[in-house]
């Protein structure tokens, strides 16, 4: 579980952030980059952000947290572009379409992410599989902080929905191949359509019936 006060803050995106927790994950983000998980100890994040050991470990307790409070802000850095990537777009279907082909191959892309997956595989899967829930949870809350339309069109089912289509996304990216594998941005929309739209428009007419 990640440290409650630092997930706090990067989820409510805080001014009052601490400034010492802010630079420690730029830190961490930085030399895990660098060195990968495994090689990067918390004295090397320490030493990167310019604290104590000391500091860091009020902060996040365990190196474990530390990698899933690091992890969980570069995922806000991520939604932070595919946010401003379909701002244009007004109809939530077609933004929640587009922001998940988007954020699907954007993962696969990602340096940070295909540097660990290369180095650190044995590391990382278990944060994005048995113990991803933590990270799920917080990337859900992420995606609905960012986009108050889809929050409206979901109501009450908004957190269960989101978080589905987060693990069908992050399944997509850890696991490519298969039957589902999408090969190309073009097709990742295609399948996006196939599995979103019905469960939107079900919420909708289930919406519409109760009034």
């Amino acid at each position: 579980m990640v440290g409650t006060a630092p997930i706090a803050a990067l989820l409510d995106e805080d001014p009052d952030l601490d400034p010492y927790a802010d630079r420690i994950l730029d830190a961490a983000i930085e030399q895990f980059a660098m060195h990968g998980i495994r090689r990067t100890s918390v004295d090397d994040v320490a030493g990167a952000a310019k604290v104590g050991r000391v500091t860091v470990y009020r902060r996040f307790a365990t190196k474990d947290q530390l990698v899933r409070a690091a992890w969980i802000r570069h995922l806000r850095r991520i939604h932070a572009s595919l946010s401003a990537a379909t701002e244009g777009l007004v109809d939530p279907m077609e933004r929640v379409i587009e922001w998940f082909a988007l954020g699907v191959h954007a993962l696969r892309d990602d340096p940070l992410f295909r540097r660990l997956l290369m180095s650190d595989r044995d590391t990382v899967l278990p944060y994005l599989s048995v113990g991803a829930a933590p990270i799920h949870a917080a990337t859900t809350m992420i995606v609905l902080d960012g986009q108050p339309r889809l929050r409206a069109v979901l109501g009450d089912h908004a957190e269960r929905v989101t978080e589905l289509f987060v693990r069908i996304g992050a399944s997509l990216v850890v696991s490519p191949g298969g039957f589902t594998d999408a090969g190309d941005i073009n097709q990742t929309r295609s399948l996006a359509r196939q599995l979103i739209e019905p469960v939107l428009h079900a919420i909708e007419q289930q919406g519409e019936s109760h009034v």
